[in-house]
C-alpha cells in the first residue's frame, strides 16, 4: 500500500530489489533524460549494498522501519550509520524517531513521513448502533497474553483477526469461549467489524519501534474508537492543535493499562467536534491525498 502514494502522484515505479533490474532501470531514466531518485523502504543487507554503489551518483532516500541502530550489533550498527548518512532524506514514521534522528546528527534531512491508509476502501458507510465487543486485529507483535487475559478478566466477546498464530496460542484462544477467531478475514467481514464493535484496541507494545500502524490507522479511518499504546505509532498523529481523536494506554504490558483505557472508552461520547473526528485525522495526515502531497514535496526535495 505504500507506493501507491507514489503512484497515485504521478511516478513512475520500478522496482530494483536486483541489481539487473536497478541499473536497468536507472539506464532507461537516464536516457530520458528523466530525475530518479532511490527509494529504500527498511535497511536490509541488499539496501546496504545499493546505498554503498550509488549514494554518490543518486540521490537517496531511505524510510527507516528498523530497530534504531544502537539496538543492533556494532557490525550492523556500523553498516546502518554508514547507509544513513549518505542518504540525501531519511524519513520516520513516527516523531519520536524523528527526534532521535535529528538528536543523533542527522538535523534537516530527517522527516517525518505519515503510514498510509487507503481512505478510499476504509470508509465507513453506516452510522448505525454498536455492540459490546472489543475488536483485536493485527498480527505483528501483538499481546496475546494480555488478549486472553482480558478477555478471561472481562467476560466481553472479542473478535480477534490474525494472519498467524502460534500454536500454543491458537489452541489456548480456541479453548476461551467468548474469543472468536478469524484467520484471514474476508475484506467486507473487516470493514463491518471496524464499524459494528464498540472499540478497536491495538495490542500491541510499540516502546521500540512502531508496531501496528495499520490497524491504528484502518481505525481511525472508520471513525472507530481506537485505543492504541503511546510510544511510536501514534507519535505525531494528531491535529495542529494537539488534539487526539483515540485514547491512550500508557503501558501496554500492563492488563490494568488496557482495564483502564477500556472503561475510559466505555465513558467516551461516540460524536466527535467538527473536523476532529478519528477519520478528520486520517485525511490529514495519512490518507491518499496527503500521500500524494508528501511524495511530491519528498521527491522535490531530494532531486533538487
Amino acid at each position: 500500500m505504500f507506493h501507491q502514494g507514489g503512484q497515485d502522484a504521478g511516478f513512475e515505479l520500478a522496482r530494483g530489489d536486483r541489481l539487473p533490474l536497478l541499473r536497468q532501470a536507472l539506464r532507461e531514466a537516464r536516457a530520458s533524460g528523466r530525475k530518479v531518485l532511490l527509494f529504500i523502504y527498511s535497511l536490509r543487507p541488499y539496501d546496504l549494498l545499493v546505498a554503498s554503489l550509488y549514494a554518490r551518483r543518486v540521490p537517496i532516500v531511505i524510510y527507516y522501519q528498523n530497530i534504531p541502530p544502537e539496538h543492533m550489533p556494532l557490525p550492523k550498527r556500523l553498516c546502518m550509520r554508514y547507509a544513513l548518512g549518505h542518504a540525501r532524506l531519511i524519513l520516520l514514521q513516527d516523531t519520536i524517531k524523528l527526534h532521535d534522528f535529528r538528536t543523533r546528527g542527522a538535523g534537516h534531512r530527517a522527516r517525518f513521513f505519515p503510514w498510509v491508509v487507503d481512505d478510499t476502501f476504509f470508509c465507513p458507510t453506516f452510522a448505525g448502533p454498536r455492540t459490546n465487543t472489543l475488536f483485536i486485529p493485527g498480527d505483528r507483535g501483538r499481546l496475546d497474553d494480555l488478549v486472553l487475559a482480558l478477555a478471561a478478566r472481562t467476560g466481553r466477546r472479542i473478535i480477534r483477526v490474525s494472519r498467524y498464530f502460534p500454536e500454543p496460542i491458537l489452541a489456548a484462544y480456541r479453548a476461551c469461549p467468548n474469543i472468536e477467531l478469524h484467520y484471514y478475514a474476508r475484506w467486507e467481514d473487516l470493514l463491518r467489524f471496524y464499524q459494528e464493535t464498540a472499540m478497536v484496541l491495538n495490542m500491541t507494545d510499540d516502546s521500540e519501534t512502531s508496531a501496528g500502524m495499520t490497524t491504528f490507522l484502518e481505525g481511525l479511518a472508520m471513525n472507530a474508537l481506537v485505543l492504541t499504546p503511546d510510544g511510536h505509532s501514534c507519535a505525531g498523529y494528531h491535529f495542529p492543535d494537539g488534539t487526539r481523536p483515540y485514547l491512550l494506554v500508557h503501558q501496554p504490558r500492563r492488563l490494568e493499562s488496557w482495564l483502564e483505557a477500556i472503561a475510559a472508552a466505555d465513558r467516551h461520547p461516540r460524536t466527535w467536534p467538527a473536523g476532529r473526528a478519528p477519520r478528520d485525522l486520517v485525511l490529514q495526515l495519512a490518507g491518499t491525498t496527503a500521500a500524494v502531497r508528501q511524495w511530491r514535496e519528498m521527491f522535490t526535495e531530494a532531486t533538487t
